[in-house]
């Protein structure tokens, strides 16, 4: 009979319960032949290979052999409750012994292991096996003595037994892919090891998290695979394989080589004998929250130098009109105004980005209008030019009014932020290009200047918030990184569209759309 249970599958053999009976109510030679063609049948009927065949034979004659020795041996003229219930147990413990010599010495031979490896770790296994039987066999011979018909008795409580197993294993069998469906289905990563580090299991989140599935990892050591470009593996828990602690915290290196964060729990799965049979460890990714507080460290030092930076020549150049340290004539304190009001300015847009962040995450929505959109632009060229006089910025637009659907103080905030990053980046000789154009349905912005460029690889990232090419302390640009964020935002809060064409050592050109206001005979063409 053949029985499944997850991978494993137990075969309850019969036929040692047919000859423990059979030692009682058949001849030796009667028996042994029975033996040797019930085997040689059956093995021939399921297509087992012709050594295994011959193996099988001899060992099935050798060890009923021994077995009917024995059991001659003792029985003699003894009684038949002598016979049923101490010579055939003996009979057949011998023949338990003979055979599972032999199939171990096969077993170890072909996998290289010591006999006693091989006939160990089952021996109470196999002993229940041989002992449970041996009870039927005697019980079927008992049924027999008594009356032949009786024999059907014997089989009624093994078919109930049979129907048992099967309900229980179909029971376990939905408790464990209960069990199986919450592992796969689980957000954090979960994973199982041996007491030699190998690794038993990898649930689909581990996949994701580390990039690598379960057919390459499987077997591997897992403190290889949870480790960092360059670094140790994890550090040592009390045993070399055991996790260092409950919980612990470890850089990774993902299968497309980017870095992450993990946070790790662990627990042991311990046998009987109180030794560790496995190790649970389970992961949850952290690489959004390390990123977060990075980007939150990054975010205040760069305020912090951002607001420093404008202030430090206010206070300077205040502090030397008060203690009367530098020149006092009219020429003087007016260029002294002029960087005292630039600064002050600097330090505007820095508020006023930071409060417009907000309020873009707090999702207030905009409210459009018909307007003109030359007017915001020519006015933030002029504001931009009183306050950069040596800068040259000039202006190509349509000789009549270009009407658009749009907020006018959101378009000059959008204005605003193109521009300073256009003069802040070009160089001081170079001048700045506004054009506005009329593309169907639309009204394009660009503003072009002369600076460095901006790698392709960075042309997504730097619409992001806080997002900067150069380090937020060494650049020499300044800035926060929100400006082209709130562009961004406003734009397509606006139903309109930013983008970028660069190249570098070629300039930057930034540009936005917005569509043109239905408003009868204000819309002009070009």
């Amino acid at each position: 009979l053949e029985m499944r249970h997850r991978t494993e599958t137990l075969y309850l053999a019969l036929t040692d319960s047919m000859w423990a009976a059979g030692l009682v109510l058949a001849r030796p030679g009667v028996l042994t032949m029975a033996v040797v063609i019930g085997v040689y049948v059956g093995l021939m009927f399921r297509k087992v290979p012709t050594h295994k065949i011959a193996f099988n034979l001899g060992q099935y004659v050798l060890s009923i052999t021994v077995a009917e020795v024995v059991f001659s041996s003792l029985a003699g003229s003894a009684s038949m409750a002598f016979r049923l219930l101490v010579a055939v147990p003996v009979a057949m413990a011998a023949y338990a012994v003979v055979s599972a010599l032999l199939v171990g010495l096969v077993i170890s031979l072909a996998e290289h292991k010591s006999l006693r490896d091989v006939l160990l770790p089952p021996l109470a296994v196999n002993a229940l096996h041989y002992a449970g039987n041996i009870a039927l066999g005697i019980l079927g011979a008992m049924a027999w003595q008594i009356s032949p018909p009786g024999v059907l008795l014997v089989g009624f409580p093994l078919a109930l037994f049979y129907a048992a197993y099967r309900i229980m294993v179909r029971n376990l069998r939905e408790g464990d892919r209960l069990r199986e469906l919450i592992v796969e289905n689980a957000s954090d990563g979960i994973f199982v090891a041996a007491p030699d580090c190998s690794i038993v299991s990898w649930n689909p989140a581990m996949e994701r998290i580390t990039g690598q599935g379960a057919d390459e990892v499987i077997g591997k050591n897992w403190r290889s695979i949870l480790r960092s470009s360059g670094s140790a593996e994890p550090p040592l828990g009390a045993a070399p394989c055991q996790a260092p602690g409950d919980a612990w915290f470890a850089p990774i290196v993902r299968k497309d080589g980017t870095d992450g964060w993990i946070l790790c729990s662990s627990s042991t799965i311990n046998g009987r004998d109180g030794k560790v049979k496995a190790t649970v460890i389970v992961v949850h990714d952290i690489s959004a929250e390390r990123e977060a507080e990075q980007l939150k460290a990054d975010f205040v030092a760069t305020i912090s130098h951002e607001l420093r930076t404008p202030l430090t020549p206010l206070k300077g150049f205040l502090s030397s009109l008060i203690h009367g340290t530098i020149d006092d004539e009219s020429d003087a304190r007016h260029e002294y105004y002029r960087i005292m009001l630039r600064q002050a300015n600097r330090l505007e847009r820095l508020v006023t980005d930071l409060l417009e962040v907000s309020k873009i995450e707090s999702s207030s929505a905009l409210v459009t209008a018909p307007t003109d959109l030359c007017a915001p632009v020519v006015e933030q060229i002029r504001t931009f030019s009183e306050e950069h006089p040596t800068r040259s910025i000039s202006l190509r637009a349509p000789d009549s009014q270009v009407f658009v659907e749009a907020d006018r103080s959101r378009v000059g905030l959008v204005m605003s932020n193109l521009l300073a990053n256009a003069l802040k980046y070009s160089p001081p000789d170079k001048g700045v290009q506004v054009t506005i154009a009329l593309e169907e349905d639309r009204a394009t912005v660009s503003v072009r200047d002369e600076g460095p460029g901006i790698p392709l690889s960075e042309q997504q990232r730097i619409f992001d918030r806080f997002y900067q090419i150069e380090d937020h302390l060494t650049r020499p640009s300044g800035g926060v990184g929100l400006g082209l964020y709130i562009c961004r935002r406003f734009v397509e809060g606006m139903h309109g569209r930013l983008w970028v064409d660069s190249r570098p050592g070629h300039g930057s050109t930034f540009s936005f759309s917005l569509p043109l206001a239905h408003v009868g005979s204000l819309t002009v063409s070009s």
